[in-house]
Order: C-alpha cells, then sequence, then structure tokens
C-alpha cells in the first residue's frame, strides 16, 4: 500500500512537471511572437530616390516606424523597371525584417518579358495595399473635343490621327491607352518616350495630342490653361479635381489605378505578416497620412487583409495579362 501510495505521488511530481514545462514552452512561444519586430525593418524600393514612389515610400515608413516602435528604412534599388529591387526582396531571407514596395508592374512587368527573375506570387507573400496613384487624361487645349465623348467620337472618325504619349513601353501611362482602345474600340497612335517628363511637353507644344500623366505633373498644366482634362481614369472622381469626371462615366467599367502595397518574401511567418498589415491598416486610417499622400496625388488605399490584397493582385494580374496579349504588346 506505502508503495502504491509513493508511486502515486512520484505520477503527480511527473504530471505537475509536464504541465509546467509545456506551460513554459507556451509563454516562451508567445513571447517569441510578440518580440517581433525587435530590430530594423528595410523596406526595398526598386525606384531611384527623390521621385514619388520613393517619396510615398518613405512618408509610410516614418509612421510605420511609431506604429512598429522599430526603425522602418527605405533602401533603393532602382533598375530594370523594378525588376532588380524586386528580385533582391524575393531572395531575402523570410524572417518580416525585409520586405517589398509592391508596386503595379510587380504583376506586369514578368508577362511583358519571360526575363523577370522574380514570380509575383510564388516568390511573395503579400502585406497589404498601401496607397493609389491616379492617372488623368489630358489633352492639347487646340484638340477639337472637350470630353470623354467627344474625344471617342473624333477618334472613331480619324482613326489613327490622334496620338497619345506615355512614359515607355509596358508602363502604367502606355496600358491606359491601350485598356481604351480596347475598350471603345478606337484606334490610337500610341508614342512612348523614355520618362513623362518629355511626353508632358509635346503634348503642350501641339506635338502630341494627348497623354495619360499622374495628377500630381498634371494638375499645376491644367490649372495654367496649357492642357485640357478630359477624364480621370479611377472607379471615382478625385477630389483634388472634383470637377472632372472620370473615363468610366463615358466608358462604362473603365478603370485604371496605379497601385502600391507591401510584400514579404514567400516563407515569412504568417504570425509576422498580420502583426505588419495590422501596422499598416492603422497608419491608412490616419488622417495626417492622407493628407500627406494626396499632397504627391496618391490616395491612401482602405484598409486590407493579406488575403484581400492576395486576390487584388490575381486581378490585376489576369486583367493585364490578357490586355498585353490581346494588343500583342512587348516590353523593351
Amino acid at each position: 500500500m506505502k508503495w502504491k501510495q509513493m508511486e502515486r505521488r512520484a505520477g503527480l511530481r511527473r504530471r505537475d512537471f509536464l504541465v509546467a514545462t509545456g506551460a513554459g514552452a507556451l509563454c516562451a512561444h508567445a513571447l517569441a511572437q510578440s518580440d517581433y519586430p525587435s530590430r530594423a525593418i528595410t523596406v526595398i524600393t526598386p525606384y531611384a530616390p527623390g521621385g514619388a514612389g520613393d517619396q510615398t515610400m518613405r512618408i509610410l515608413a516614418s509612421y510605420l516606424t511609431k506604429e512598429l516602435g522599430q526603425q522602418v528604412i527605405v533602401d533603393n534599388k532602382p533598375g530594370g523597371a523594378t525588376a532588380l529591387g524586386l528580385s533582391l526582396a524575393a531572395r531575402a531571407a523570410p524572417d518580416g525584417y525585409t520586405l517589398a514596395y509592391a508596386p503595379q508592374s510587380m504583376v506586369i512587368n514578368p508577362q511583358l518579358s519571360k526575363s523577370h527573375t522574380y514570380d509575383p506570387f510564388g516568390d511573395f507573400a503579400p502585406i497589404a495595399r498601401t496607397a493609389l496613384l491616379k492617372y488623368i487624361l489630358i489633352v492639347n487645349p487646340a484638340m477639337p473635343f472637350q470630353d470623354m465623348r467627344g474625344l471617342i467620337n473624333y477618334a472613331r472618325a480619324n482613326p489613327g490621327k490622334l496620338s497619345f504619349g506615355s512614359s515607355g513601353i509596358g508602363g502604367g501611362t502606355h496600358l491606359a491607352g491601350e485598356l481604351l482602345m480596347k475598350m471603345t474600340g478606337v484606334k490610337l497612335l500610341h508614342v512612348p518616350y523614355r520618362g513623362a517628363g518629355p511626353a508632358l511637353v509635346d503634348v503642350m507644344g501641339g506635338r502630341l495630342s494627348m497623354m495619360f500623366d499622374v495628377l500630381s505633373t498634371a494638375i499645376p498644366q491644367i490649372k495654367s490653361g496649357k492642357v485640357r482634362a478630359i477624364g480621370v481614369t479611377a472607379e471615382n472622381r478625385s477630389p483634388l479635381l472634383p470637377d472632372v469626371p472620370t473615363i468610366a462615366e463615358t466608358v462604362p467599367g473603365y478603370a485604371t489605378d496605379f497601385w502600391i502595397g507591401l510584400a514579404a518574401p514567400k516563407a515569412t511567418p504568417n504570425d509576422r505578416i498580420e502583426t505588419l498589415n495590422r501596422a499598416v491598416n492603422r497608419v491608412l486610417n490616419n488622417q495626417e497620412l492622407k493628407d500627406k499622400l494626396l499632397g504627391l496625388g496618391l490616395e491612401a488605399a482602405t484598409p486590407n487583409r493579406p488575403q484581400e490584397f492576395a486576390s487584388f493582385m490575381k486581378t490585376e494580374w489576369d486583367l493585364w495579362g490578357d490586355l498585353i496579349r490581346h494588343n500583342k504588346i512587348e516590353g523593351e
């Protein structure tokens, strides 16, 4: 009897030990999770310093630094039409400390050229969409039409006579024009430039009929009368130009925004993706940040989950992939 009592006490001690060590392991796991981030986070940005893309990420980084309690550093890696920076980010350690600034080109460029060294879905884990950059269709003031309906009617009566400039083949300002041609059946002459600046100069000078430009550079020229605003490319009118209609008001379903997001290398732990997503969404609700982005011609994205961003990226992949194949567009 005494032996059985001793054995029972030993069993209880073993059980208490297992419970204690198990609880300790759980606590250690919880501490490991809550310890992130414990050092600076780097966001590889595939644009040169000083441009709109760089400025946008630096604004976001300053607010994320406050939210996460660790410095968020912008590391500029321009080159290869954003391919260099995205390729470097795809190969980074999947620990949540190296992230990718994920622009719209992430799902477009691999479909323009097979030489890209990253897979937007196989190499990245989406975190959240962060901002939208709206384009606006502007024309030389001498054009014999005042609005989108007039432009379409003129283009149909004069196929190929209207020219539109872009910042380069496969860029957002090019594909916006290709999408318009596909949806309306009109024929426009595409003239690619090395950057949007020279194209804008030629629209103002009458050497080009029109172009899709970003709001931040187009608005001063619109207000000075050097170009005429025809329509905004987004689903909704811009608060910066509330009197300018959207193209969709004339061409139902037409919409294209240049979007920006954040992503991490594919195998980054889910709990760290969730931590980053919550921080981004809190930042997107900050009115001060919204105002700063609006000053650059951008709008903060509506707070969104990683799964929503992933689904959106797939929709964009399909949209632009279909257009690229339909119009037989090849990258430079």
